[in-house]
């Protein structure tokens, strides 16, 4: 909006954020009070304070002001040479609780009112995509996420913010975290604060349950580069503390690439306190890669020409931290895109810090080694996004696969690696004789074989067997369990772009278990309790066809009695329809009429007795068989958006019986 002009009450808040993009030379926002008189202290009416005027530094082609208000009156604000992304009043005595109040995020959406999720977390507007810094503090679940305040794409990356008591039922907070000043004063310059992760700490900075905490640890990346050249990029991981939940203290750097031969993608820092068990050391995880060269040297393969996915250890296994099965799939920067050449043969690897001790402080974290990489999907340029954890007795890492199709043709998806930490000794990576790299000098301490951690890996496989499910991180709740959620991306173009609307979403919060070697994802028991509303439908023994039109969002649960082939109508859009479909033995997600035709969303489970199905505007969430497989896919036709969503359901069997539950879901915020 430039030259803005809106009317609005303080109502308690003592603060006015707005975020400002330059449109002309001159750009100023006046605030004036409406009030002919303000209250005082003591009750007495005292004369309205005069208008403010603050000027946008005219070095800054974008700008966020920040300006302090009394907490009661009416004001008008006017912004001219400006436009106007976003604006909320912050800074309450129950902030935590009441959340910020926005004024003008642009104009309301436009998108038809059937595809908005009502029960998944967006936020107001906006593009957002990474969930950052998951935890538990004092009483409460935080979200942070990547975000861009000034429009529908990726720009330079702040951290939006948002708690719940529940998981479910979310408040917006302030953006916590913005780019380096410096980028806002240079279009040629892109980056900003990249994604990290956050741990509740005591008074002495020693991690402790969220319930117990009096300040938070952040860890992220800072990213700066000059738009168009990726040789410029620089990245390194910050720190710094959280006292109160909502505001950030100064930060400090934490960690920078050890060596030169590690890629300059190195980023997403994300510390985790269970691996060590009590009293441990604390490991951090960083996802970058490594020509394959100098990944074997890392983790003590010799011969150096020997290729990664053929060198063994001397029972004939892989050594520890490498996955070195895999399958087809390719390069590709286009999520729609087949083979593309690449110019390396780097693959993805997790890079492990330790800082010593039980506390948590500014530092130092020693280089620990390269904890795991990928030979299996080498074709993927990077790590992104990653996590390691303790779950059901083993250690997991995560992370997404970028710039990658799978061999079913999906874009980026995310790995899950599960076994045992291997050679776990406290120390710096000790120097040994041969395997070079051409990549490193020869006394470089990447090349070496380190005493550190690395995961030997017993099982891995896919995190999500949908479209859109990225980026995801977990954290353990104070009751002990391990929580991840998950970037709804539409990679392949689903939504249309809409004015004010919101550009991204989280997936429902889903609780993670390791079972028979496979990793199971559930949504947690408050989307039970909290989502599920009234009851539509209910049958039981039924053979052949039942269906539903549904006039908003649903939960599904169907129970069959045997093998037998399905066809699940899940929701249409004008010609286009979503389905989950087993044939032949073979469950998968299908579209017909939708940017995500022709791509084999399979499910690769043998045998499904229970569907669970949560239809939420354009995002459907799938699980199979209490989790043992799950997927996410943004669906809304083909993309016009012109048609409505209809949830459309019917269920259809090849012989046998089913039972069907069907529930409307509530709208949260």
């Amino acid at each position: 909006m430039s030259g803005t002009r809106i009317a609005f009450q303080a109502d308690g808040y003592r603060s006015l954020d707005l975020f400002v993009e330059r449109t002309d030379r001159e750009a100023s926002v006046e605030v004036e009070p409406l009030d002919r008189h303000s209250p005082g202290g003591d009750g007495r009416h005292l004369p309205a304070p005069a208008p403010s005027v603050r000027t946008m530094p005219a070095d800054e082609y974008r700008h966020h002001f920040q300006i302090g208000l009394p907490s009661e009156g009416t004001y008008r604000v006017a912004v001219t040479g400006g436009r106007v992304a976003l604006a909320y009043l912050s800074e309450c005595e129950d902030l935590l609780d009441r959340g910020v109040r926005y004024l003008c995020p642009e104009e309301e959406g436009d998108r038809p009112r059937t595809w908005e999720p009502r029960s998944h977390f967006e936020p107001r507007a906006h593009w957002m995509n990474d969930p950052n810094g998951l935890c538990r503090f004092q009483g409460r679940y935080h979200l942070f996420y990547q975000y861009n305040p000034y429009g529908w794409q990726w720009d330079n990356m702040h951290w939006g913010h948002a708690v719940s008591r529940d998981l479910v039922n979310w408040t917006d907070l302030p953006i916590a975290l913005e780019p380096q000043p410096e980028i806002h004063r240079d279009h040629t310059l892109t980056g900003g604060a990249y994604s990290g992760s956050a741990i509740p700490v005591d008074d002495q900075g020693c991690p402790c349950k969220g319930d117990l905490a009096s300040a938070l640890r952040i860890y992220l990346t800072r990213h700066l580069a000059t738009v168009g050249d990726p040789s410029t990029v620089e990245e390194c991981q910050t720190t710094c503390l959280c006292a109160d939940g909502i505001h950030f203290g100064p930060e400090q750097v934490a960690v920078t690439r050890p060596d030169k031969a590690f890629g300059p993608d190195f980023r997403d820092p994300k510390v985790e306190t269970s691996t060590e068990g009590e009293g441990g050391d604390q490991l951090m995880v960083v996802a970058t890669n490594l020509p394959a060269g100098a990944a074997r040297a890392a983790l003590g393969m010799e011969p150096a020409s020997t290729p990664p996915d053929k060198g063994a250890a001397a029972d004939g296994q892989p050594p520890a931290g490498l996955a070195a099965d895999g399958e087809e799939g390719w390069y590709t920067t286009d999520p729609t895109g087949g083979p593309a050449p690449r110019q390396d043969d780097r693959i993805p690897v997790l890079a492990a810090f330790r800082n010593r001790g039980r506390c948590l402080q500014d530092g130092p974290w020693e280089y620990d080694g390269v904890l795991l990489a990928d030979s299996g999907h080498g074709k993927s340029t990077t790590y992104e996004c990653p996590d390691l954890f303790r779950l059901d007795g083993s250690q997991v890492a995560m992370a997404g696969l970028m710039q990658y199709r799978d061999a079913q043709g999906r874009f980026q998806p995310i790995r899950w690696y599960a076994g045992r930490l291997h050679g776990d000794q406290a120390g710096k990576p000790e120097h040994a004789g041969g395997g070079t790299s051409g990549d490193a000098p020869a006394d470089s301490p990447l090349i070496m074989p380190a005493r550190g951690a690395r995961l030997d890996v017993m099982s891995s496989g896919w995190c999500d067997f949908g479209s859109c499910y990225y980026a995801a991180q977990t954290f353990e709740d104070d009751l002990g369990r391990r929580i991840a959620l998950g970037w709804l991306s539409d990679w392949f173009g689903v939504r249309p772009r809409v004015r004010g609307g919101a550009n991204g979403a989280m997936s429902l919060p889903r609780q993670l278990r390791l079972r028979r070697g496979r990793l199971f994802s559930k949504p947690v028991r408050e989307v039970y309790d909290r989502l599920l509303g009234a009851t539509l439908l209910q049958a039981d023994g039924v053979g052949g066809l039942v269906s539903r039109r549904v006039d908003g969002s649903y939960y599904a649960r169907i129970d069959l009695s045997g093998p037998q082939d399905f066809d699940l109508r899940i929701a249409t859009c004008g010609k286009s329809r979503l389905d989950l479909v087993r044939q032949g033995g073979v469950t998968a997600l299908k579209t017909q009429g939708a940017p995500t035709d022709g791509i084999d969303f399979t499910s690769g489970l043998d045998r499904v007795d229970r569907v669970e199905v949560f239809q939420d505007g354009d995002i459907t969430e799938v699980f199979l068989n209490e989790g043992e497989a799950a997927g996410a896919i943004l669906f809304a036709g083909d993309g016009s958006g012109v048609d409505d969503l209809v949830g459309d359901f019917a269920m259809s069997t090849d012989g046998g019986t089913f039972d069907v539950r069907m529930r409307a879901l509530k709208p949260v915020r």
